[in-house]
């Protein structure tokens, strides 16, 4: 009589104890020794079980089988390998200090896989427990069953990352996904390995708990802080999912361009506690990262990978360096994490990504002040309420700095790719905070106090052709206008306390600048328009004023007004 697995409905071999496809009955042996794993299977399941160790790279499987007669006759070639009803053969001995795989997060025991991918004999047995799903496409040596891949266990959480369950995510609440997905019903279901394609989604992405751990054998590493750091990929790419151990030792960073410009590699997966500069820049077919562990993304880590479309980062994230993922055009969302305190410059630009929201947590946000070229292309960020440091007011980044209201905060970040075309500013202005605001063409400066504006606020602002000065400056940076290449004329403040020089550096099309006679420009070491190339830029002065002896003295072309 024909039987059906009761998940998958494949057909069950007779007398078989489980499904060979989906393995929705494996058998949970907890913590069993190799030596003892199959007196202790006669206990649970009966005189006649038997088991047997699969192994193909990195990944083990437990079979349990109701009569080991049954499998002789079924498998043969496997039986004839010395694997018996009484242990396993010592054919499958390796080196434990060439281990590369993980450790049973079932709460199995802790067993190693060479580079050949045998099992060591003198480990223990690691037992995969029927919550595990098997990996689809990835098949044993014999048969055409998926290989599962053992995990993190529990017990090691704290030291090697995140632990990991059916689903894919992180078993802690403190290390879930920032991109949440709700558990379907079905779950449940184990996939079939009839098509390597069902472990992939619609959009290229993957189901990193279908895929095995890479071979130690794929890396090149060096000690490094208690642990391990990669220093180089050598494997073949694909989808790639680093191991938390080497060589008996944590990954805890991935060196600095240890995988830059590798072409091979499509999607990653890594615990490691830091992600050290360049270290994924310029690989283009990497698609997807998933971060669970990482603490620290360093410069440039994933710069100019183009093809990269999602990137999901996990609780534990403190900190991500200057232009991390600048230049991947194909990502259009980042989710930060509840943890993140310290965001550098240019994280994502010239990307796809318009809106970023800042969590609560954090604490320092640079607003490109360490880079010139950095084309930003957010349109707004929105920070979340309870953030102490800063707030947003329809996607403008603010500075929380005084006691009597708005007016004595600090207009932290203007997103260059926001849509205004004009804008009123009546706070301060901090350094390069509206920095290559493509669309903004007028700007108003009004408000009951003298304004502080900091150096290259308005650099690069390419549409820039209009500015009024409405209140009193206590001080103007140097390079404020930097690059303003279309700015034709320009009014000067009633009263300034501090007017550096260059503050027009390559506005050539400056042809007109207004100064009030209650301008006082005596304290400029140089002449106001100083670093304008071409056309010859008048001043417009009152007669008798500071602004008529600057021209003078500096022989500049002036005329009354």
């Amino acid at each position: 009589m024909e039987r059906n697995c009761p998940y998958c409905q494949n057909i069950l071999p007779d007398r078989a104890s489980f499904c060979m496809s989906c393995f929705s009955r494996l058998i949970d042996l907890e913590t069993v020794t190799e030596r003892h794993a199959s007196a202790y299977a006669r206990r649970r399941l009966g005189a006649a079980a038997a088991a047997v160790l699969l192994s193909a790279e990195s990944a083990a499987i437990l079979c349990l089988f109701s009569s080991a007669d049954r499998f002789a006759e079924t498998y043969p070639a496997i039986a004839g390998g010395g694997i018996a009803d009484n242990g396993y053969s010592s054919s499958y001995a390796g080196s434990p200090s060439s281990a590369s795989h993980e450790t049973g997060s079932s709460g199995g025991a802790s067993g190693q896989m060479t580079s050949s991918g045998r099992q060591d004999s003198s480990a223990r047995l690691d037992i995969v427990s029927s919550q595990v799903t098997p990996y689809d496409g990835v098949t044993s040596s014999v048969g055409s069953w998926p290989a599962v891949s053992s995990r993190t266990s529990t017990a090691q959480s704290a030291a090697s990352g995140p632990s990991y369950v059916s689903s894919g995510k992180p078993s802690s609440p403190s290390a879930v996904s920032s991109k949440t997905q709700t558990s379907s019903s079905t779950s449940s279901r184990r996939p079939t390995s009839s098509s390597a394609s069902s472990a992939n989604n619609a959009d290229g992405t993957v189901d990193f708990s279908r895929y095995p751990y890479a071979a130690a054998s794929d890396f090149s590493w060096e000690p490094y802080d208690g642990g391990v750091s990669i220093t180089e990929y050598k494997g073949d790419g694909g989808v790639v999912r680093i191991p938390s151990q080497l060589g008996g030792q944590p990954v805890v960073m991935i060196a600095a361009s240890a995988f830059r410009g590798s072409d091979a590699i499509t999607h990653l997966q890594t615990s490691a506690k830091h992600i050290d500069a360049e270290a994924f820049q310029e690989c283009k077919n990497l698609v997807q990262a998933d971060l669970p562990g990482v603490e620290y993304i360093h410069l440039y880590a994933f710069r100019t990978a183009v093809s990269l479309t999602k990137v999901t980062l996990y609780d534990g994230l403190l900190s991500i360096g200057t232009m991390a993922f600048a230049d991947c055009i194909s990502l259009e969302q980042l989710e930060l994490p509840s943890t993140v305190k310290i965001i550098e410059c240019g994280i994502i630009a010239n990307t796809g990504v318009r809106s970023l929201t800042l969590p609560a947590s954090v604490t320092s946000f640079d607003n490109n002040s360490s880079v010139d070229w950095v084309d930003d292309t957010l349109e707004e960020v929105i920070v979340e309420p309870g953030n102490s440091t800063y707030y947003s007011v329809d996607g403008v980044v603010f500075m929380y700095r005084g006691s009597d209201g708005r007016g004595d905060d600090l207009l932290h970040y203007y997103p260059g790719w926001r849509r205004d075309t004009s804008y009123t500013v009546f706070t301060d202005v901090a350094p390069y905070a509206f920095a290559s605001a493509r669309y903004l063409e007028e700007l108003t400066f009004t408000g009951g106090r003298a304004l502080n504006i900091g150096e290259r606020a308005f650099q690069f602002c390419s549409s820039l052709t209009n500015v009024r000065f409405y209140a009193s400056v206590s001080r103007i940076g140097m390079h404020t206008f930097l690059g303003c290449g279309i700015l034709s004329s320009i009014t000067l403040p009633p009263s300034a306390g501090e007017i550096n020089d260059y503050m027009f550096y390559e506005c050539n099309n400056l042809t007109k600048i207004y100064i009030p006679a209650t301008l006082d420009l005596s304290s400029l070491d140089d002449f106001i328009t100083a670093g304008i190339v071409y056309p010859k830029t008048t001043l417009y002065v009152k007669r008798g004023s500071s602004g008529e002896e600057h021209a003078k003295h500096f022989s500049l072309p002036y005329a009354y007004y």
